[in-house]
C-alpha cells in the first residue's frame, strides 16, 4: 500500500521483532525509494507490541495475573470465602 500510494516518507517507532522477517519490509521500501525514519517514540512502540514480542521470541504467552491479598499476605482462608478487595470484584461471581 505504501508503494502503491507513492508514499515517500515513513516514520516508525520500532521494527518487527520476528527474526524470520524483521526488517525485510523496510529494506524493500528503502530499495524502492521510501525514506524511513526509525526509532521515533521507540519505547512507547515497544510497549504497544510487548505481548506480540513475548510470544514471538519465547513461544510463550504474555500473562498478567491480578489478585488481592491481605495486609498479612494471605489471599484466603481454608474453606471460607473472604473478600479482600472492593464490592465490584464479586459482581460476576456472587
Amino acid at each position: 500500500m505504501i508503494l502503491r500510494n507513492n508514499i515517500k516518507k515513513l516514520v516508525i517507532s520500532c521494527t518487527d521483532p520476528n527474526p524470520k522477517i524483521a526488517g525485510t519490509s523496510l529494506k524493500h521500501l528503502e530499495n524502492n525509494g521510501v525514506q524511513i525514519t526509525k526509532g521515533v517514540l521507540e519505547e512507547k512502540g515497544n510497549e504497544l507490541i510487548k505481548v506480540f514480542t513475548k510470544n514471538i521470541l519465547t513461544k510463550k504467552p504474555f500473562v498478567t495475573l491480578k489478585y488481592a491479598q491481605s495486609k498479612d499476605f494471605f489471599i484466603s482462608k481454608s474453606n471460607q470465602k473472604v473478600q479482600l478487595s472492593n464490592k465490584y470484584s464479586n459482581i460476576c461471581c456472587p
